[in-house]
């Protein structure tokens, strides 16, 4: 009988505690509290460069992943007519197609290789303003082919495509967005995963390098198919202070000439298109 009150006892007193703590503590300190004591624990073997990712905030990058998957689902269903008509075929989906058959008899790290390497030489370095008078689009894999020109993304968005279509899981890719350490300007590549380890398919370099080896590529987002995470633990620092980010902000893109990145320096991208990871 003893035993059983005193384990009510505790149990009351406990209560007593967790009451008063929820009356006077603010709701934002019992968030910073929750999500400060409470992180999911990251598998660092899932994402590229072994670091923790989670779902990004709502702003700009949501906008390009809208963008990215309707590009995708564009050229695969494009891809998927010509299969099935070759008369409606056109001169890109025609290539795009025997790019795809190559990378699928393909085995191992080659079909990645084979990938970037044909990629990088079937397609001009053209910035988007040069190409479309504009500071930033995403184009589809079929029309980078069809234009034979883009700049970083496409370049990463088309590998992203012939390789889903060469048989390549989803869960195996993400097309990732980040900064040059040297230069400061912004870059994205295709990250793909083979045997467990991320290999880096980058439109300035023929030859594929592990993530471990890519040192100058600092990842602040990954595009997959299931949406855009960012890197990085923000659990406390969302909580106690969220960031209101502009929808129409744009992410920032390597359109330097040359192929080279520009610097990221504009106010609104290091504290709206890139929150938080400046």
């Amino acid at each position: 009988m003893k035993s059983l009150l005193a384990h009510l006892l505790r149990s009351l007193a406990a209560a007593v505690v967790i009451i008063f703590t929820f009356a006077v503590i603010p709701a934002d300190g019992q968030m910073i509290r929750r999500d400060g004591l409470l992180p999911v624990a990251p598998d660092t073997g899932l994402e590229p460069f072994g670091l923790a990712a989670g779902p990004a905030p709502a702003g700009p990058m949501w906008i390009r992943w809208r963008e990215f998957e309707q590009g995708v689902e564009q050229s695969a269903q494009a891809l998927a007519r010509c299969r099935e008509t070759p008369s409606t075929c056109s001169a890109a989906e025609t290539h795009l197609l025997a790019l795809v058959s190559l990378a699928r008899n393909a085995g191992g790290r080659a079909k990645f290789g084979l990938v970037n390497r044909e990629i990088n030489l079937s397609i001009a370095y053209t910035s988007d303003v040069v190409q479309h008078g504009t500071g930033d689009v995403w184009s589809s894999a079929v029309a980078t082919f069809t234009s034979g020109q883009g700049d970083c993304e496409d370049f990463a968005i088309a590998k992203y495509v012939t390789l889903r279509e060469a048989g390549v899981p989803a869960a195996d890719l993400r097309v990732l967005v980040g900064r040059v350490a040297s230069s400061g300007g912004a870059h994205a590549v295709l990250a793909a995963r083979q045997d467990g380890h991320w290999l880096i398919l980058d439109n300035r370099r023929m030859a594929m390098i592990d993530d471990a080896h890519a040192v100058d590529l600092q990842p602040l987002f990954a595009f997959d198919s299931a949406g855009v995470k960012e890197f990085g633990g923000r659990m406390i620092a969302v909580a106690a202070a969220p960031q209101e980010i502009p929808v129409a902000a744009a992410r920032p893109n390597d359109a330097g000439q040359n192929g080279h990145p520009v610097s990221i320096t504009d106010a609104s991208v290091r504290g709206d298109a890139l929150p938080l990871l400046i």
